[in-house]
């Protein structure tokens, strides 16, 4: 009887330790982690500073090259003439803020991107746009001796840009999942 009682005792006390032993741990990261811990903030701060000039740097990188792609003005008052009723109708759908909507907003925000300090986003968004306007240009707008080389111009200079913002900004976490980098994902995909 005292070796029936010595086995429950050890299968009590192994049990118990086994309860402790399957507390779920996992529970314990929810709570402990950079976010709550009272220690840990200027450590949390320092990776948002790090993470805000690595952001920052992206950006600079990425006007840099988008900046190279601008157009001549020339082009840009040849292809606004060909600003659609649709690209208006889009805007209705997916009210873009950096949409041209009609040769005015295309021609006058010309200004704007050209600046070296122009905003990166803005600049990029602006790009996709003329891009996507400049495939729309039809066929009988140049001389048939033009037609072959305006088109191949123009699917090149779409494909430059393109390539562009997914290089540099689409790759980029921290750039895409702002607003403006929404809205230049959304005229990524249309270009």
């Amino acid at each position: 009887m005292q070796d029936e009682e010595n086995d429950s005792d050890e299968d009590g006390s192994s049990n118990s330790e086994a309860v402790a032993e399957d507390r779920p741990s996992h529970l314990y990261s929810l709570f402990q982690n950079d976010m709550l811990s009272i220690d840990s903030r200027p450590a949390v701060r320092e990776r948002n500073e790090r993470t805000s000039k690595a952001a920052a740097a992206s950006l600079d990188a990425a006007r840099t090259v988008l900046q190279r792609l601008m157009p001549l003005k020339e082009d840009i008052h040849a292809v606004s003439a060909h600003v659609s009723s649709w690209h208006r109708a889009l805007h209705e759908v997916f009210p873009l803020t950096t949409l041209p909507q009609s040769q005015q907003d295309l021609l006058s925000s010309y200004e704007v991107v050209t600046r070296p300090e122009a905003d990166t986003m803005v600049l990029a968004a602006w790009l996709l746009g003329v891009a996507t306007i400049s495939q729309q240009v039809p066929q009988d707008a140049y001389g048939p001796d033009n037609v072959a080389r305006s088109f191949q111009k123009r699917m090149n200079f779409a494909r430059l840009v393109s390539e562009a913002v997914e290089r540099h900004i689409l790759s980029h976490d921290s750039l895409i999942g702002t607003v403006e980098g929404i809205e230049v994902a959304l005229l990524y995909l249309r270009a």
